[in-house]
């Protein structure tokens, strides 16, 4: 057999063979070295595959090596052979398909890998805890970005972030879409009357309802202590608009507690729908709060639309 450091000049290698190339892939011509290197005799390798000197958890190198047999004419593969003694011994394969009298068989050589082997289970362990640190430090980044986004109560969007979201959109987009600002009725006095952790029930009540009227991809924030806005996207019917604004009227006064006695909660709702491109947030958000406060005036618990020429 041609001295495969021939064409792997300066290659330490310590044991070197033949194998085929078919299913057992098994072991051919002078078989000395790799006799030595495991432990066994000549006679005891002999009729042999490479599988048969697996260890059971390195199984899987067996269709490795006809992957690259098949598709590249040569191998490399981190082995895990078992000795005669019952011990494991990691070897690198290095070897290149040749063809004698129409047979292909893969010269290789076996190189002792082990502290190459323990290197690559150290990177193994230390590339998974690096994966589990940017894990906890991803959910770590996402729990204080939440926390800076949202409503601490209500877990909506705070009224920054609203704003950022909304100028984005409208900034982005040629499509109609609406605004809604809405205000509970009365709230101070709820508060006063009833107590804060009461008023929180209404708020978180009032979320709920705001929630499901609305879709997912719609923009909903609180935006004030009583107050919240819906940016609703890509909307050119005002019969869409004028009907959750109903929705929510009808919601909102359906929302009860026993320590309220029956005492109704109403709403006051401003909406501007826009089909002018790139709207601004301030002109559509000045819209909206005017027609909000006009309902408060005329005694709340309605709404008014408004369509932006």
């Amino acid at each position: 057999m041609e001295k495969i450091n021939k064409y792997m000049p300066g290659y330490p290698f310590l044991a070197e063979c033949c194998h085929s190339a078919t299913s057992d892939l098994t072991l051919v011509g002078d078989l000395s070295d790799l006799a030595a290197l495991l432990g066994y005799s000549v006679d005891e390798l002999s009729g042999k595959g490479i599988a048969d000197l697996l260890a059971d958890q390195n199984g899987d190198a067996v269709s490795l090596l006809h992957h690259q047999i098949e598709s590249q004419g040569e191998t490399e593969a981190l082995l895990s052979f078992v000795k005669k003694d019952g011990s494991l011994i990691s070897v690198l394969e290095r070897g290149k398909v040749v063809d004698q009298s129409g047979d292909a068989l893969v010269c290789a050589v076996f190189v002792v890998a082990n502290e190459t082997h323990q290197s690559l289970l150290n990177c193994r362990e230390d590339l998974s805890r690096c994966r589990d640190e940017l894990r906890q430090k991803e959910c770590m980044m996402n729990s204080y970005r939440e926390r800076a986004e949202r409503d601490s109560l209500t877990q909506l969007f705070n009224t920054r972030t609203t704003r950022n979201l909304c100028e984005q959109y409208l900034c982005s987009t040629e499509n109609s879409c609406a605004m809604i600002m809405i205000d509970v009725d009365d709230f101070k006095r709820i508060n006063d009357r009833y107590g804060h952790t009461l008023g929180d029930f209404v708020l978180s009540r009032a979320t709920d309802t705001i929630k499901r009227l609305f879709r997912a991809n719609d923009i909903v924030g609180r935006i004030g202590g009583d107050e919240f806005l819906v940016l609703m996207k890509d909307v050119s019917d005002p019969n869409i608009v004028e009907l959750r604004c109903s929705q929510i009227i009808t919601a909102f006064n359906e929302i009860q507690c026993d320590e309220m006695e029956n005492e109704t909660v109403g709403c006051s709702v401003g909406a501007v729908l826009s089909d002018i491109k790139n709207n601004s947030f301030d002109l559509m958000f000045c819209n909206a709060d005017k027609l909000m406060y006009r309902c408060k005036r005329s005694g709340g618990n309605n709404y008014i639309i408004l369509k932006m020429e």
